[in-house]
């Protein structure tokens, strides 16, 4: 793929997608068009991606054309797609916030799909498409592993659309009229028991801060852990600028950040890259103190699965930090 593409609208405006940034401008006129609902008042846009997980899909679109081209109807971006055995058109509809008669979106179909196979943008808004008898792991997994990223379980309507008021950063999949975290912790609470990074999300959700504290003490976390959480703490601390109830509770959300900034090369098991985090600063006693206790129960949980290589491992950081608390 080139990395640019540009295409001329019927209403005579310029896209061109950077193929490599995956991100688009728009220009009329020898002028470049803003995003009106961008506090920067942004002439780069990014770009949306939309993704059919399923078998009964169908998207007529080659692997070369992932990028495409759609018609803009009344502030709404249609994208088609067929049903497997039907003849008509279906469209999922998305809202366009930028004035143009066609936008750009990039469009991923998986008729066989795990998580770990998704290629999702780091920028911009991700729409997961997905079949109505999809089971609740995988949808459970998906908002676990793209918290902000939009989930539409396609139950057979010609025309899906995402509201454009939608916030992307709710974590509310349905099931019917019930979230999937409800339905976790109702039928099956053994889920969180198993899932750090889903018990994370669950706590936050209910601002139990005092809960994801104890997270790094009651598992052997893996760095996906890590990842996912701070995903979820660093989308909670966006949602304070609209939601107070969140604000009140800033500085335990940043200080919950700056605890997994750091535990992060700590469960990744590589000395080195312990040392080069505190070679960059030293974190508050607060957190030393905290991370101290952590390591102890580390130890234990290690103890306990008889893994000594990672039980050595939390006993030496141990040692590197201790005396850098002030008792």
């Amino acid at each position: 793929m080139e990395d640019y593409i540009e295409k001329v609208t019927a209403k005579g405006i310029i896209i061109r997608v950077n193929t490599q940034k995956n991100t688009y401008m728009l220009f009329k006129d020898n002028e470049s068009i803003k995003n009106p609902r961008s506090k920067t008042q942004s002439i780069v846009h990014e770009l949306p991606q939309v993704i059919f997980l399923g078998k009964e899909f169908e998207i007529r679109m080659s692997v070369s054309e992932r990028i495409g081209f759609f018609e803009v109807i009344g502030g709404q971006i249609y994208i088609p797609f067929w049903i497997k055995g039907l003849s008509d058109v279906r469209h999922i509809k998305l809202p366009a916030y930028v004035d143009s008669d066609i936008l750009p979106i990039y469009v991923y179909h998986f008729q066989a799909f795990h998580v770990g196979s998704i290629p999702v943008f780091a920028s911009g808004m991700n729409y997961f498409v997905v079949e109505s008898r999809i089971d609740r792991e995988m949808l459970i997994r998906l908002k676990m592993n793209f918290p902000t990223s939009r989930v539409i379980i396609y139950r057979g309507e010609k025309d899906s659309f995402v509201d454009s008021h939608f916030s992307v950063n709710d974590d509310a999949v349905k099931i019917g009229s019930t979230r999937a975290t409800d339905l976790v912790e109702s039928e099956d609470s053994t889920y969180l028991e198993k899932n750090p990074s889903f018990a994370a999300r669950v706590h936050l959700r209910r601002l139990h801060f005092e809960k994801v504290y104890e997270i790094p003490e009651l598992y052997q976390l893996k760095k996906d852990d890590m990842d996912i959480i701070l995903g979820y703490l660093r989308v909670l601390r966006k949602k304070s600028e609209d939601q107070k109830d969140i604000r009140q509770n800033l500085d335990k959300i940043d200080e919950l950040i700056e605890l997994f900034i750091v535990l992060t090369p700590i469960f990744t098991y590589e000395i080195s890259e312990v040392e080069r985090l505190f070679d960059g600063g030293i974190p508050t006693q607060k957190i030393l103190v905290k991370i101290k206790s952590i390591l102890k129960c580390q130890v234990e949980l290690n103890k306990i699965s008889h893994d000594e290589k990672k039980q050595r491992f939390y006993e030496n950081v141990s040692s590197m930090i201790a005396p850098l608390i002030v008792e």
